[in-house]
C-alpha cells in the first residue's frame, strides 16, 4: 500500500506498507503473529485497497474508494471504541473534509457522530460474512 498524499510524486516517495494475500501466509515467518495485525491482513485481503495514511504520529489503516470518494477504514481488535481512540481518523477526516468512515472492530453495529461526520462501527466477523461498506 502506498502513504496517502495529494501528489503521486509525494506518495511515491513516503513509506509503503505490504500485506499477505492471507494472514495465513505469514505464520511460516511470524509464529506469534499477534491477533490485531492478523485482523488488519484480513481486512485488507477482503477490501484490496491501494492506499493507507500516516502523517508523523497518526494513522489510518486503509483508504478505500467508493462512489468516488475515499472512504477511511481503521481496524481495532477491540471490543470497545472510544472517540480517543480515533484520534487520527478523526483528524484525517476534518484534514481531507470527509464525511464518513468506518471501524472494523469485535464489538456490535453502531456509530459515533461527531456533527456533521459519521464513524460506522462494524463487527469484524459481519465485515468478513459480507465484506461490504
Amino acid at each position: 500500500l502506498h502513504n496517502f498524499r495529494p501528489s503521486i510524486r509525494a506518495s511515491s516517495r513516503k513509506g509503503k506498507k505490504i500485506y499477505p494475500q492471507h494472514p495465513a501466509l505469514a505464520f511460516p515467518f511470524y509464529p506469534d503473529l499477534e491477533i490485531g495485525r492478523i485482523n488488519e491482513a484480513l481486512v485488507c485481503s477482503y477490501l484490496e485497497p491501494t492506499k493507507y495514511w500516516r502523517e508523523r504520529e497518526r494513522e489510518v489503516d486503509f483508504l478505500v474508494e467508493r462512489n468516488g470518494k475515499l472512504l477511511p477504514v481503521e481496524v481495532k481488535s477491540k471490543e470497545r471504541i472510544r472517540k480517543g481512540e480515533l484520534s487520527a481518523l478523526v483528524y484525517f477526516m476534518r484534514k481531507y473534509r470527509i464525511k464518513e468512515a468506518v471501524v472494523i472492530y469485535n464489538g456490535e453495529r453502531n456509530e459515533i457522530r461527531l456533527k456533521s461526520k459519521v464513524i460506522r462501527l462494524v463487527p469484524l466477523l459481519e465485515f468478513l460474512w459480507e465484506p461490504k461498506l
